[in-house]
């Protein structure tokens, strides 16, 4: 039998079959078992249709390899669907047509060849006439995106702020996944509108696409490969696509809005607040991809990220055909960043056409939080977004999660746990009420500012590993090591006044940049540090992996300065510096690799809830307490730790036990520090007094009535293209800052003037400035960074300068002797970000002491 005949018979069968379905289901009350064989049998012929298809998957593409497209109108929608609808005396149930929908294959006839050589100019497509989309047609919209290995919570969480905030019944949302058949069930009964994909299904795993396998791709570009797939075969199916990471988006409102006017010339990507000059990891991407005399050539660009792409399902696959023929080429040339490099070189370089869009005036934004720190600006109160420049509320906010304050409000409104128990029950969720005990200390815990933490949460969905055969090289594990679900919405926490006997913990801490951004990262640790001793009966030893950067050298000299830290080895993980920073780099790959081992092995939900949480970071005590809580339960499990022992996954022989690990840069939030900032945070912080002039750590100190202004002169380090007016780094030039002093201090006040490396007109401009309004001025040029951080944190009358010092910032924070601090900020005109009001901190401790008044300058009265 031909292909061309098997394709027509299994067609005709596909037709009788949902024929006879239909009838049966009118004429009887269908019971819940003959729904499940009514399921079984469409699915079979899902199956058999899928395994024609695949028989001849190569003939449906070009000497390129790019599926070919059909264009013409009477060709499209040729789908059959069938919506299967089962009753009983409990409840009805319907599986959608787009839950288990089957698409006809595309028509021989309409093929054309596509030239290797096309030029920029030339659309992918066959067509290549423009049209925009009609106002009054019926849109079919589609978000697709990849979820593999996600847990339920957090596939839930995306889903169900789809279908609220989304809700036209031509839009649907896509996600490759790897969960068990129920669960994908139960969801799609659940959500009517969700495409759940087997990227196995849609690409076999020694199938070549587009001349390029799966096997040459790092797993996080292999999405290119199954979403280029997939769409291309269903391409007649949609008429507008946002292909978005999954993971880290908030939904507030229809994304889709933002292509109302769109036409098929081409996709639409949208802004970060950067250009690529000023972006180190991009230019890090690109430069190994592409070369500098690339990244100079785009240097000037705005950067934009392929975490979002949007536009006509043409346009899209137009930009995923030119990625993947770009994938063959490139890829390897990072390990991390190789799809934001080939993206970079499609958009500038290859495609036409393509819609470079403000995310200032769009509807979908990167980043809210560049920084790494929490969102500044408003925040809505009913939908818990934020607002563009124009005063829209985002409708899609990528990366939301970097904010703690955009985190709370999102859960709480689209949690799993406010279904109900049946429903988590079916997904393989436990959810445990909370005992009053249990009650109490989480309302303990919520007195302070703490954000509830749930994308760091509760691994509730475990996934079965399909991969069978790897099962044969298991370590062999005992009938104990399923522990008990730890996923209770509340986290139970041991007291420390119990007499239990002290564990042992390693952690290692990811350190990136100056020594301000190293002493946010200790903070983050002694946030850990202190809950793991207070509430877990946890000692933990810290490792420092240190980037490997110049700059990164200097703020480990200088961080020495603090006693805390003058006997720690920042050299140890140097990130392949030396030997041991080798060492190190396995040691830490080598256990991640374990956890995902282990857990196959094992079918344990603790080191698979472990594992998952030990690279994400947590900016809340709730979502520290949540994996404290889980590597507790491994230590405290001996098959568990047998295991590890036998795998040799410890720190060291001295240190056996499995480590905590952050992976990337991490802060500690302003919730963190207003928690524990009256819990030892500054004395964590001290100099130490004895070697801190003998060491040349200080060079000098304050005298103790006299006031600390610092000048940290952004003007000289981000001139270039007035980054630093735009980002907000701008201070109030001389007379404004003599005016500040003025409205706090009584005249004939000293003070003295700590100007780091700034451009000594400026710094004399201050001076006069100052003595002019009466004030009693010296002037500080420490010959180290070290000596002006020295002195601004022993300030103890007043310390006065911009927030955006992260140097001042901390001192403020250290100083265990201040009286006054006046952490300014400015609105002006240039700034791309403005702040909306005042920061008071939660904490009373410190808000006695740190002050953050907000002006509204000129831009001329900064600089």
């Amino acid at each position: 039998m031909s292909v061309q005949s098997r394709r027509i018979f299994a067609l005709s069968v596909f037709i009788a079959a949902n024929y006879f379905i239909g009838i049966h289901l009118r004429r009887s009350n269908t019971t819940g078992n003959n729904s499940s064989i009514i399921r079984k049998t469409y699915n079979d012929i899902v199956a058999l249709q899928t395994q024609i298809a695949s028989e001849t998957d190569n003939s449906n593409f070009t000497n390129d390899g790019a599926p070919y497209h059909i264009s013409s109108s009477t060709e499209k929608n040729s789908s059959i669907s069938q919506n299967i609808s089962s009753s009983s005396s409990s409840s009805k149930r319907t599986i959608s047509n787009h839950s288990v929908q089957l698409f006809t294959s595309k028509s021989s006839a309409s093929r054309t060849n596509i030239n290797e050589t096309e030029t920029k100019n030339t659309s992918l497509f066959i067509e290549t006439n423009t049209t925009t989309i009609q106002e009054d047609k019926i849109l079919r919209d589609l978000l697709i995106g990849f979820a593999l290995n996600y847990n339920v919570s957090a596939i839930y969480r995306t889903l169900h702020a789809f279908h609220e905030k989304v809700p036209g019944p031509q839009q649907y949302i896509a996600l490759f996944v790897n969960l068990p058949e129920p669960i994908k069930i139960e969801l799609t009964h659940r959500f009517p509108r969700v495409i759940l994909l087997d990227p196995d299904e849609v690409v076999a795993p020694n199938m070549e696409f587009m001349n390029i396998s799966r096997s040459r791709l790092n797993p996080a570009h292999r999405r290119y490969v199954y979403q280029t797939k997939w769409l291309s075969d269903y391409s007649n199916q949609y008429d507008r696509v946002i292909m978005s990471d999954i993971r880290d988006i908030a939904l507030y409102s229809d994304p889709f809005e933002q292509l109302v006017n769109i036409t098929d010339k081409g996709v639409q990507v949208y802004t970060e607040i950067y250009k690529y000059s000023e972006q180190p990891h991009n230019q890090r991407w690109i430069r190994a991809c592409y070369g500098e005399e690339y990244l100079t050539r785009i240097e000037d660009e705005m950067v934009t990220c392929c975490g979002v792409i949007a536009g006509t399902t043409r346009a899209l696959l137009d930009y995923l055909y030119a990625f993947i023929k770009e994938l063959r080429v490139k890829a390897g040339c990072h390990d991390v960043g190789t799809d934001t490099a080939v993206h970079v070189k499609i958009i500038h370089d290859v495609l036409p056409d393509v819609q470079i869009v403000d995310s200032d005036h769009s509807l979908i934004r990167h980043n809210p939080s560049p920084n790494r720190e929490d969102y500044e600006g408003e925040i809505d109160q009913t939908t818990g977004g934020i607002f563009n420049n124009d005063g829209r509320l985002y409708a899609l906010v990528h990366q939301y999660d970097r904010c703690p304050s955009l985190i709370e409000p999102y859960h709480k409104r689209h949690d799993i746990s406010n279904e109900s128990e049946e429903f988590k029950h079916s997904v393989g969720v436990k959810v445990t009420q909370p005992s009053q005990a249990d009650k109490k200390m989480e309302a303990a815990t919520n007195k302070s500012d703490a954000v509830p933490d749930n994308s760091a949460q509760h691994r509730e969905g475990i996934v079965e590993d399909k991969s069978t055969q790897s099962r044969a090289k298991c370590y062999p594990s005992s009938n104990n090591t399923r522990m008990t679900n730890t996923s209770s919405m509340v986290i139970s926490t041991p007291n420390v006044t119990t007499n239990k006997p002290f564990l042992s913990g390693t952690f290692v801490l990811q350190t990136m940049g100056e020594m301000g951004n190293n002493l946010a990262a200790l903070a983050y640790y002694y946030a850990v540090k202190t809950l793991a001793y207070e509430e877990f009966n946890l000692n933990l030893t810290l490792h420092i992996r240190k980037q490997n950067v110049g700059k990164a050298d200097s703020a480990a000299q200088n961080v020495k300065c603090l006693k805390s830290f003058k006997d720690l080895d920042f050299d140890e993980c140097n990130w392949f510096q030396n030997e041991k920073g080798k060492i190190c780099q396995d040691k830490v790959n080598n256990q991640f690799k374990g956890f995902k081992h282990l857990a196959r092995c094992t079918d344990n939900h603790t080191i698979l809830e472990l594992s998952e949480n030990l690279r994400t970071t947590s900016g809340t005590s709730v979502g520290i307490r949540s994996f404290l809580k889980v590597y507790v339960d491994m230590l405290n499990d001996p098959s568990i730790m047998e295991l590890f022992r036998e795998m040799n996954l410890g720190w060291t022989t001295d240190e056996p036990w499995p480590f905590l690990c952050n992976e990337g840069r991490v802060h500690a939030s302003d919730q963190l520090i207003n928690e524990f900032y009256s819990k030892g945070l500054p004395q964590f912080f001290a100099f130490d007094n004895e070697t801190k002039i003998s060491s040349g750590c200080c060079s000098q100190f304050p005298e103790k009535d006299e006031n600390v202004f610092h000048y940290r002169s952004f003007i000289k380090d981000l001139s270039r293209n007035n980054f630093h007016m735009h980002w907000g780094g701008a201070e109030l030039r001389p007379n404004n800052a003599a005016k500040m002093l003025l409205e706090s201090l009584p005249n004939g006040s000293k003070v003295a003037l700590v100007s780091g490396r700034s451009d000594m007109d400026r710094v004399l401009a201050y001076k006069h400035a100052f003595q002019n309004s009466t004030f009693s001025v010296r002037v500080i040029r420490g010959k180290k960074s070290i000596h002006d951080f020295c002195f601004l944190a022993h300030a103890q009358a007043g310390l006065w300068g911009t927030i955006q010092s992260t140097f001042i910032r901390w001192a403020s924070l250290i100083s265990t002797d201040l009286q006054n601090a006046t952490l300014y900020g400015v609105n002006y005109p240039m700034r791309d970000k403005k702040i909306t009001s005042s920061k008071v901190s939660s904490n009373p401790d410190l808000a006695r002491v740190v002050h953050y008044p907000v002006f509204d300058v000129s831009d001329e009265d900064v600089w």
